[in-house]
């Protein structure tokens, strides 16, 4: 038998604060698929099609992530330990999310008084007051790395045909 509880402004404030925790494990998962595609080469941008390079481009957060675990042995391949933490940091966000999602379910369950109505509103509060600034910031460090990914891409097509010191 669950028990339930009293609809009020600090439960309230406890679901509105996990319905952020998920939306913002979300756009972390975004950034670190983008990552991912990045440094698989699978990432589409303006200028990948147009060039004839290796793609596979590993943004700074991935690299400092290897180098805050150590030497790697020198057998290992760089580009798979790389995957390898995108992935293992992909399953981090998934474990964590599931985590915020019963602990949401959890609390909105042992509440008397929620409506689908109320639960509408903490939703809309969260996404004006908390979610909106976020999107825009990853949206703007997204754009970032976009451009980074192609001015390596574009790099690389340049030192591929062996330009002269003249050009």
């Amino acid at each position: 038998m669950k028990s339930t509880t009293r609809l009020s402004i600090d439960e309230l404030k406890k679901l509105a604060i996990l319905k952020q925790k998920i939306v913002l494990i979300k756009f972390d998962k975004k950034l670190w698929i983008f990552y991912l595609k990045s440094g698989t080469g699978q990432l589409e941008t303006s200028e990948s099609h147009k060039t004839q390079v290796d793609r596979r481009v590993w943004p700074m957060a991935v690299q400092e992530m290897l180098l805050s675990i150590g030497h790697i042995n020198e057998g290992d391949d760089k580009q798979q330990v790389y995957e390898t933490i995108v992935h293992l940091h992909l399953e981090e966000l998934n474990k964590k999310k599931e985590q915020y999602d019963f602990e949401y379910n959890e609390k909105k369950n042992s509440l008397m008084d929620i409506t689908h109505e109320i639960e509408n509103l903490i939703h809309t509060f969260v996404q004006q007051h908390s979610i909106v600034p976020f999107g825009m910031k990853l949206n703007y460090k997204m754009a970032i790395l976009e451009y980074d990914y192609d001015e390596q891409l574009l790099e690389r097509e340049y030192m591929r045909h062996q330009p002269t010191d003249y050009e």
